[in-house]
């Protein structure tokens, strides 16, 4: 009899065996136990995240309706100054204007601050008042240039208002924030000091 010869490619056409991998029996109670566990773990963590998440984006909006509060207090402030000690009258009608136009904004801002029932929210506004204003316009007063050092703060602030109302509108998700926005900046136009002349 003769010896039966090897085919060279039996391991093409054999069956692979079968694999050894790892099993998990899930019929006891503590392995049950176990996966309800982790997965309640999982999905906690998710829900924090997403939390954190959305509560972040919710503080940034709030600290740029803070900043555009600030902006128009000090606004409303410098331009109250201007009225009461400007001594030419082109420049003491634009900031009257500006006053009203600024505290109309100013009690909108409020009132969309307060509807976020944000707790003490004025304190929060005062850490962006940026009243430095004041003390240039004393020693302009002092050195005899009022109106000139008056004039520059206030095309100076003007300008910083009009960019932090399209950094804000552009910045924020928040509709109601970006047509709050999108209304100052279309009253600016009777205020901006770059587009009037001088009388």
């Amino acid at each position: 009899m003769q010896p039966e010869q090897q085919n060279p490619y039996d391991f093409m056409l054999a069956e692979p065996p079968a694999k050894q991998g790892f099993t998990f029996d899930a019929s006891g109670k503590k392995q049950r136990l176990i996966i309800v566990g982790a997965g309640a773990l999982i999905l906690i963590i998710i829900a924090w995240i997403l939390i954190s998440i959305i509560g972040n984006a919710g503080k940034k909006d709030q600290v740029l309706a803070f900043k555009v509060a600030a902006a128009q207090q000090d606004m409303i402030g410098l331009t109250s100054l201007g009225v009461n000690n400007v001594r030419d009258r082109y420049v003491i009608s634009q900031s009257t204007t500006a006053s009203i136009i600024i505290t109309g904004q100013n009690k909108d801002t409020n009132a969309y601050i307060a509807s976020l029932k944000i707790k003490g929210y004025g304190k929060q506004i005062a850490a962006y008042v940026n009243s430095s204003y004041k003390a240039k316009l004393e020693t302009a007063r002092s050195n005899g240039n009022y109106n000139e050092v008056y004039k520059a703060l206030y095309t100076d602030r003007f300008n910083s208002y009009s960019s932090l109302l399209n950094q804000t509108y552009a910045s924020t998700s928040i509709q109601k924030l970006k047509d709050m926005m999108r209304k100052y900046s279309s009253q600016l136009n009777s205020i901006d000091p770059n587009s009037t002349t001088d009388n």
